[in-house]
């Protein structure tokens, strides 16, 4: 795996639940549910209390402004319980990176209120803010360290968070990854679409260093769905320096079996045309984007 420092200059921003990732500005250590923490130093809020000197005045009262919502404790709980998709802002007003994101909440509140996102039997997804100071007690108890504090729910529990001010588009990439909510990435580079066996082998010769996803339906489906998403943020980070493909096994019948796959979904890397590594089942679905960065980079520096 890469050392921290090598990540800090590696991503810009974000990767998917089970991960981490540094916002490139003055805010601190990101993390998702299922790891550990990576320290790259972070802006803290005042101490314990969360409460400055007394100099700041306090934020405005229980208002909605372009569909981000201030709540309560009570308020929050009930969202949460409620199982629908949630996306908790935890704040401070003289917080200055909190100021800087809230722009990028606002735009992305304004997408998710759209009913692109809705799901059936479940509320719409919503954009909450706690202020710290107001609610002290209920920000230590979700383990709020340092503000602003990012924290996704869904069906009723904490699917990833991250600390510190992100751009909308690294924003985007966390509630996609944390959310499942893949509809909210720009897949900037397009994988080639095949419909042979023989057109995907082409592909693979063609290509230095070639990623490809194949994924499954049916029993496969949720694992493969995990996958897609990481996939999609990859490329996405990649921005077409290097092809990542992904495919369906169903549309390419005997793909698995010309791979010599014996469970989907899978990740494939191709060097020069050979296959050199895969996952395959559970652990390409469990597999993140530093997993995979750092997989692509190994077999780059092989070659040189």
């Amino acid at each position: 795996m890469a050392t921290n420092s090598h990540r800090a200059r590696r991503l810009a921003g974000v990767v998917r639940v089970g991960s981490c990732f540094c916002a490139g500005s003055c805010c601190a250590t990101v993390l998702f549910a299922l790891v550990g923490r990576f320290g790259l130093g972070f802006t803290p809020g005042p101490p314990v209390s969360f409460r400055g000197a007394g100099l700041y005045r306090r934020g405005p009262g229980r208002a909605e402004r372009h569909c981000v919502t201030e709540t309560s404790p009570p308020e929050l709980d009930a969202a949460v319980r409620a199982g629908g998709s949630v996306l908790l802002d935890v704040y401070a007003v003289w917080c200055g990176p909190c100021k800087l994101l809230e722009p990028a909440l606002r735009k992305l509140a304004g997408r998710l209120s759209s009913g692109e996102f809705d799901e059936p039997g479940i509320p719409s997804p919503q954009v909450l803010r706690l202020d710290s100071d107001r609610h002290t007690t209920k920000a230590t108890a979700l383990g709020v360290e340092g503000l602003p504090t990012v924290i996704f729910f869904k069906h009723g529990v904490e699917t990833g968070r991250f600390e510190g001010s992100v751009s909308l588009s690294q924003l985007e990439d966390a509630a996609a990854a944390a959310l499942g909510m893949v509809e909210l990435l720009d897949d900037t580079g397009l994988a080639t679409e095949v419909s042979s066996l023989e057109e995907l082998e082409l592909t693979v010769q063609m290509e230095d260093v070639l990623m490809l996803g194949v994924l499954g339906s049916g029993k496969w489906e949720q694992d493969s769905a995990a996958l897609d998403g990481t996939l999609q943020i990859l490329r996405r980070q990649l921005g077409g320096q290097m092809q990542v493909l992904t495919l369906d096994a169903s549309s390419l019948p005997g793909v698995a079996e010309s791979l010599q796959l014996g469970d989907l979904p899978a990740v494939v890397i191709f060097q020069d045309g050979q296959k050199v590594m895969h996952l395959e089942g559970r652990d390409a679905a469990a597999a993140n984007v530093d997993d995979l960065q750092d997989v692509l980079e190994d077999v780059v520096n092989g070659m040189d």
